[in-house]
């Protein structure tokens, strides 16, 4: 992943909203925004593996070759 910002210079972070909040999310002032900054509870999420790629499969591995050559 490429990096947009120095590390420790980031000034973005990520929103998650409700369907019934996108419009006003959509139309909102920079001051408005601290409305937004609450916990998503971790119970409405869920996390799904990533398939891997066949670049990553391929990186994975040339790494454990090496790792059994030390």
């Amino acid at each position: 992943m490429c990096r947009f910002h120095k590390p420790g210079a980031e000034n973005r972070s990520v929103f998650i909203l409700r369907p019934e909040q996108y419009d006003y999310w959509l139309g909102c002032s920079t001051t408005d925004e601290g409305a937004f900054l609450n916990l998503f509870p971790a119970d409405e999420m869920a996390a799904t593996p990533a398939p891997i790629s066949a670049a990553s499969s391929r990186a994975s591995g040339w790494r454990n070759r090496l790792a059994s050559i030390e």
